[in-house]
């Protein structure tokens, strides 16, 4: 049984400094009720398991262990007495004022789940003594603190909104916001799989006969493409018949004089 013992994992040293030790002593408390039905320890005596508690809670609890009073020796080896001094020195300096100033400005974070949101409130709200408006408070740091302003709506729109429904409304709210992201995104990408791209280099069929036969943006007729550059096209109606006059690969001033010399003629 001994060697059982060794696998599980003792909880963390209590740490008593700093502006969390209520909330510090809570979570090592939790771990030891764990730690002590892990081992079998419930079951053993009394001064047994205060030799182990001391042993789990660290140095630095340990000497504020060594401070405290008791009315005799056999009271300080009692589980009971140990763990009571304990709750009164981590308890006893709590400042409720400031702990309830953390709970009101606590908010959801960027990308955090509502599930881990809940928690932290959860756990900010039992330092702050509330008593029985405690599920109250929670939901309505659920409701101000919240990310997405259209689930706020929605409680907001429910007449007896309980902490309960809040909760319900939150993750329905999360996973349908999930699960149209992602079929969004398969909408979004499912095209790029249908869209053909012609290879670097090459034309397709069409493009080529395209490319063979252009209409004339003058005489409005179509002509077969040519290798040679054309520098200009200018139509003309002369005697009521359609005429093209293609210029190939001539200078700018011989174009020039030639659109001159056919400016007295009649427009289109």
């Amino acid at each position: 049984m001994a060697t059982a013992h060794y696998s599980y994992r003792p909880p963390d040293q209590l740490k008593i400094s700093g502006s969390d030790v209520a909330d510090n002593w809570r979570r090592f408390k939790d771990q030891w009720d764990n730690y002590e039905v892990a081992i079998e320890l419930s079951e053993a005596s009394s001064e047994k398991r205060a030799a182990v508690f001391l042993t789990c809670v660290g140095p630095e609890a340990y000497d504020v262990y060594r401070a405290m009073h008791f009315e005799s020796d056999e009271e300080r080896k009692k589980i009971d007495n140990v763990v009571a001094g304990f709750e009164a020195f981590c308890i006893g300096a709590v400042n409720v004022t400031y702990e309830r100033y953390r709970f009101n400005k606590r908010t959801q974070e960027a990308g955090e789940r509502f599930d881990v949101f809940l928690g932290e409130i959860r756990r900010l709200a039992r330092a702050c003594d509330f008593g029985a408006v405690e599920e109250s408070m929670v939901r309505d740091r659920i409701v101000v603190g919240l990310k997405d302003d259209a689930t706020r709506r929605k409680l907001l729109q429910i007449r007896d909104l309980t902490l309960d429904k809040a909760i319900d409304v939150c993750k329905a709210s999360e996973a349908a916001a999930k699960q149209l992201r992602v079929i969004t995104n398969a909408e979004e990408i499912q095209p790029l799989h249908k869209a053909t791209r012609a290879p670097s280099g090459r034309t397709s069929g069409t493009v080529r006969e395209q490319r063979r036969e252009t209409k004339c943006k003058y005489c409005d007729r179509v002509h077969e493409h040519r290798k040679k550059r054309v520098v200009a096209v200018k139509a003309r109606i002369i005697s009521s018949r359609h005429v093209c006059l293609r210029i190939r690969n001539k200078s700018r001033q011989n174009v020039l004089r030639f659109i001159n010399s056919t400016s007295t003629m009649t427009s289109c």
